[in-house]
């Protein structure tokens, strides 16, 4: 019984470590480029592409194993990172998260794009304390201030399309907060009308904890 318990358990960590090898024999460090979606450049990018996305870790998203999975990879994320979404960076080198920020399920930041026959890698950088919603989509070269407001952000209206963060773009930093359905100044209710939102407290809560 002993045996087959350190056997599974080598198996698991064995089937965990591997992309992680994979990618940085293979790639090495994710720069900000371009190449056709044929040829050995995009064969190593799709192995690598297949091989993190199968990596059992991503069943702990959420916890802070998930967020050492990333950083394995070469993603800098900083302390007390929150990670829901079940969608795994590709171009992990090319994504920063500051220290305190969520990013709700469902939400894309992989780091490349693919368009007019070619894969486009870019940066995509998130500051302190930044909220991305659910279904949001943060193209290459995207980049969102500090975020000092704790107010939940607003529901998804759904007479209101939701726009992806498109290349280019820079939120600035600001007591403001990016939904998946624009931006939200805390106190602004509807027709001008100003609201007093009463956010709840930051609690403490340790490493081991979360």
């Amino acid at each position: 019984y002993g045996r087959a318990v350190a056997f599974g358990a080598a198996e698991f960590f064995g089937l965990c470590a591997f992309p992680i090898v994979a990618k940085w024999l293979l790639i090495g460090r994710w720069t900000a480029r371009e190449f056709p979606v044929w040829g050995l450049t995009y064969l190593r990018f799709w192995i690598v592409k297949v091989l993190v996305h199968a990596n059992p870790i991503v069943l702990f998203v959420g916890s802070p194993v998930y967020v050492l999975y990333l950083r394995a990879l070469g993603a800098r994320i900083g302390r007390h990172v929150t990670i829901l979404s079940r969608s795994v960076p590709v171009c992990t080198d090319l994504l920063t998260v500051g220290t305190g920020s969520v990013i709700r399920k469902d939400a894309f930041l992989l780091c490349y794009r693919a368009h007019a026959g070619r894969i486009q890698t870019g940066p995509v950088t998130l500051g302190r304390d930044v909220f991305v919603g659910e279904h949001t989509v943060l193209d290459v070269h995207t980049a969102m201030g500090t975020a000092r407001s704790s107010d939940t952000p607003p529901p998804c209206n759904p007479a209101r399309r939701c726009r992806p963060v498109s290349t280019g773009t820079a939120l600035p930093r600001s007591r403001r907060k990016w939904s998946t359905c624009g931006w939200h100044r805390p106190g602004a209710g509807q027709g001008g009308a100003r609201s007093s939102p009463r956010p709840a407290s930051p609690g403490r809560c340790s490493s081991s904890c979360r």
